[in-house]
């Protein structure tokens, strides 16, 4: 991965915001509506909290709460974990990983101007798995740099999951499960 690539670079700007006072059922309408999964929580316009589609089903639905009776306040999880429009992707997926967390809001100056996702740095891995295919094949390119078993690190094209052992397998990089 370019490691001068920037969370600004592949965020989502536009990021569906709810206020902490809000019912549930206003915020499920809302996930519907806009086929998300989550919503930033907001507190005098300034990011406070997130709420996710897993929240509400474990903090919610498994507890067998009214949800009409709920606010986001009540549900949200909080302190925001939040990363700069201007840290490397790599510092975003350190984050995800360390906060074990799949959504990072995109903070500047206590102003809310995005949203990175696993999707969004999915997406950019895609696009360095063909590039890989491509130094494997030995199209002209340097092949890539091979652990001692042969295996290179990557998003499997089959599973769409990280591995690091990846192999050519009929012009496509699987994981070990993958080419069973």
């Amino acid at each position: 991965m370019n490691p001068d690539l920037r969370v600004k670079d592949i965020m989502t700007r536009e990021v569906v915001v709810a206020d902490v006072g809000t019912r549930l059922p206003e915020v499920g309408r809302l996930l519907i509506e806009h086929d998300i999964g989550s919503v930033v929580v907001v507190e005098d316009d300034k990011p406070v909290g997130i709420v996710t589609d897993r929240d509400l089903a474990r903090k919610v639905v498994a507890n067998n709460k009214k949800p009409d009776e709920l606010t986001l306040r009540e549900v949200m999880t909080a302190p925001l974990i939040t990363i700069h429009p201007d840290a490397t992707v790599l510092e975003a997926i350190d984050n995800m990983l360390k906060e074990k967390v799949r959504k990072l809001p995109v903070v500047e100056d206590g102003r809310l101007v995005g949203i990175i996702t696993e999707r969004d740095v999915l997406s950019v891995s895609a696009e360095i798995n063909e590039i890989m295919r491509l130094l494997v094949e030995g199209r002209g390119c340097p092949e890539p740099e091979r652990s001692d078993e042969g295996f290179v690190q990557g998003i499997c094209e089959a599973c769409g999951q990280f591995s690091e052992n990846l192999q050519l397998v009929n012009g496509r990089l699987l994981c070990e499960s993958c080419r069973e």
